[in-house]
């Protein structure tokens, strides 16, 4: 459906929109173009070249003007102006990223020493503790061995005096 028609449709009489600016090729002054300018132009082609064909080329005219047309030139200075943002955005997340990894790695160093402190400290202990009974484990040997040096040697003793006297008998029951 052209513009004509949906004007037709929503209002009785063509209210003017938004006015578009419009150079002429030598610069001198701008032009407005209103809707009501577009509805008389589109009537006057319609006498000139045929309801059709004016329907036609007035559906490819822009509907604001051609200044609200991107050009490559607009495109090209929106692409660096959103490429050189990304890549603020994307410095200011590295530098972010980097202070966080950072603290982070401090942290963990923070954490790491206390925990080798920590395992020092445990350690110390566990080997005082072990040198210890150690200690109490070879005193509590030696009064074994002590203990059990002393009863072989009186059973030694023992035996070996039950053996001379059963000899001493022996040779007084001979005489």
């Amino acid at each position: 459906m052209c513009v004509l028609g949906l004007v037709r449709r929503f209002s009785p009489q063509p209210k003017p929109l938004a006015h578009v600016g419009w150079q002429s090729p030598k610069k001198e002054a701008i032009l407005t173009i209103a809707e009501h300018d577009r509805w008389l132009l589109h009537n006057r082609l319609r006498d000139v070249i045929g309801s059709q064909e004016a329907d036609i080329l007035m559906e490819h005219l822009p509907p604001a003007g051609w200044n609200h047309l991107a050009t490559k030139q607009d495109l090209e200075l929106t692409t660096a102006l959103l490429r050189q943002d990304l890549q603020s955005e994307i410095s200011g997340f590295r530098q972010e990223l980097k202070t966080e990894i950072s603290e982070v790695r401090q942290e963990l160093k923070t954490e790491i020493s206390a925990v080798r402190l920590e395992l020092k400290t445990d350690l110390s202990a566990v080997h005082l503790e072990l040198k210890t009974e150690i200690a109490e484990l070879r005193v509590e040997m030696e009064r074994g061995f002590r203990s059990q040096t002393w009863k072989m040697v009186t059973s030694m003793i023992a035996t070996q005096s039950i053996s001379v006297a059963i000899m001493a008998s022996m040779v007084n029951s001979l005489r």
